[in-house]
């Protein structure tokens, strides 16, 4: 219920896993995955509170589309879309709200938990959804170069979505989220690491896939960097600082083959940024 809703604090956590374990006090934790036959119906019920509730239905929600994330190689790929595309809408809609809610003097505190939970949550799986899909497309890549060397021209599935030109409008609903004043949501007054690392690992592993530079991902390579831009105008964000180190990193399973970040992106963030790390 409600009240319940109220109680919690969402911790951003560094690994999937932490959050089916409880930690301090009143920390959310996942009660269960749930079985994939029981996710198409249970993303449906997540479809239908937002409609009635806006955004913070996530708040009752938050296990359907994480247990997603969980089965994410083994679901019907429609489905997998379909959670992406909700998660986006509450996104975009918590970005209309929030302006209103951030002016609010009179807002309790436990409205404004209720919004930075929101806030957490939906970027939390938006961008771990988003690292799934590229992790997806990098393989695909892969798997669509010929013997030769040279890729073999994949025609996309008809019906089915295409992340290349579904990424652009992932990063773009960050973006517009992030230049938001969100800093008033935390009770410190300023965002804390773990959210801003949380999108710029997201960025660096759109950055990672050799394939950004093609002409045919400037809207990808262009929105990531200006998410990019905004994380370090905006949140003091020092370039590389969330950049995989590892191959096991929990940002990138495949950082192993793209070590060095495209220079071009990051010499351009540098003027957008005002400031590179030294």
């Amino acid at each position: 219920g409600v009240t319940q809703t109220m109680a919690f604090d969402f911790v951003i956590p560094r690994e999937r896993g932490e959050l089916l374990r409880s930690g301090k006090a009143n920390q959310y934790v996942v009660e269960e995955i749930l079985p994939v036959r029981q996710l198409a119906e249970q993303i449906q019920a997540f479809q239908s509170a937002f409609r009635t509730h806006g955004p913070l239905a996530l708040l009752e929600h938050f296990d359907a589309p994480y247990s997603i994330l969980s089965h994410f190689r083994s679901i019907d790929p429609e489905l997998r879309w379909q959670t992406l595309d909700l998660l986006l809408k509450v996104v975009s809609r918590h970005s209309s709200d929030l302006p209103e809610v951030l002016q609010d003097s009179a807002l309790p505190p436990s409205g404004r938990l209720q919004h930075l939970n929101t806030l957490k949550m939906s970027c939390y799986l938006v961008t771990q959804l988003a690292t799934a899909f590229e992790d997806q497309q990098y393989k695909q890549e892969l798997a669509d170069v010929g013997p030769s060397g040279k890729a073999r021209k994949v025609k996309p599935k008809s019906g089915s979505f295409d992340w290349e030109s579904e990424r652009p409008r992932v990063l773009q609903a960050l973006t517009h989220l992030l230049q938001l004043d969100i800093r008033k949501l935390w009770t410190i007054g300023q965002v804390e690491e773990d959210f801003t690392r949380l999108v710029t690992s997201c960025c660096y592993h759109v950055l990672e896939n050799p394939s950004i530079g093609h002409v045919k991902n400037r809207a990808s390579s262009e929105a990531v960097t200006h998410l990019l831009g905004v994380a370090i105008k905006r949140y003091n964000h020092m370039l590389g600082e969330s950049a995989p180190s590892s191959p096991s990193s929990p940002v990138g399973v495949c950082s192993s083959h793209r070590p060095d970040l495209p220079s071009p992106h990051l010499e351009k963030l540098g003027v957008e940024g005002g400031k590179l790390p030294s």
